[in-house]
């Protein structure tokens, strides 16, 4: 049976910062025993002894998730180490910023291995044994950029919106097969994370000016709460901010009146950041 508390077992891809980290400690602050997976060594190992220290069970390893080999021995170390798997975050995620004139082919494959394959090696590693277990739960983290991309981003737009559709289908799959797992999608606003300044491309004061804004954003430990509150009430659509409906909405509108996709309709950023 599923559980999101006490003797339940996460497991967090991007694990060691950002939106991550917050979900790892919302999972190990609900009793969870917590798997932290992250390519840098040195900061998953960081995050995990910071955890561990509040009392919590905790392990990481350092995974490749764009490596589909990798994904599959990491589904089998969490099993092995823990016996179980309740909810497989899979967040790990990287942005590449550039006019689409000038992005390179190595930059926008770099960021589908990352953002949007992983995704589902992650779902292909996990979810045989939540099959066999009989429950189960695998959330991706998309963006509002799943909505509606912003530009110089067209990689990191193409492939958040392929996540939220990838997990939609995940569902639809499961429910037609009658297989008892459950799937969702988290689409954050601004949140205060390092994203930017650890792009792969992009200009420097750019991405600095970037990350000066985005850090006016959610309290990556605040989504990592809102998350698991949002599982545990069992919804597919899961937004940190209700302000970027507004720009949703405006977006589908000219979409379905007169086709159009004008320039003025942009996130309200004051409305976002005081709503963080």
């Amino acid at each position: 049976m599923l559980s999101i508390g006490a003797g339940g077992v996460a497991v967090v891809t991007g694990a060691a910062g950002g939106i991550g980290l917050g979900m790892a400690r919302a999972a190990a602050g609900r009793g969870m025993a917590v798997m932290l997976v992250d390519v840098d060594e040195s900061r998953v190992a960081a995050a995990a002894d910071g955890l561990a220290a509040s009392g919590a069970g905790v392990a990481h390893r350092v995974v490749d998730v764009t490596d589909p080999a990798a994904m599959e021995k990491l589904a089998a170390d969490v099993v092995n180490e823990f016996g179980r798997v309740d909810v497989v975050f899979l967040n790990a995620g990287i942005a590449a910023v550039s006019p689409i004139t000038e992005m390179t082919v190595e930059d926008w494959h770099r960021v589908m291995d990352v953002d949007i394959n992983s995704v589902f090696y992650g779902v292909r590693a996990f979810l045989p044994i939540m099959v066999e277990q009989g429950y189960g739960h695998l959330n991706a983290t998309a963006s509002a950029n799943a909505w509606r991309g912003d530009m110089f981003q067209a990689s990191y737009n193409v492939a958040k919106h392929g996540v939220a559709a990838l997990m939609e289908s995940v569902v639809l799959d499961l429910r037609a097969l009658e297989i008892p797992v459950d799937a969702s999608v988290l689409s954050p606003g601004p949140i205060a994370t390092d994203l930017m300044t650890r792009s792969i491309s992009g200009d420097e004061a750019d991405l600095q000016e970037g990350h000066e804004m985005l850090n006016q954003g959610m309290d990556s430990d605040k989504v990592g709460k809102l998350t698991l509150d949002a599982i545990a009430e069992g919804r597919f659509w899961i937004f940190t901010h209700p302000a970027i409906f507004k720009t949703i909405r405006a977006r589908m509108e000219h979409a379905l009146t007169d086709g159009a996709l004008p320039p003025e309709v942009d996130w309200d950023w004051e409305e976002l950041f005081a709503t963080s």
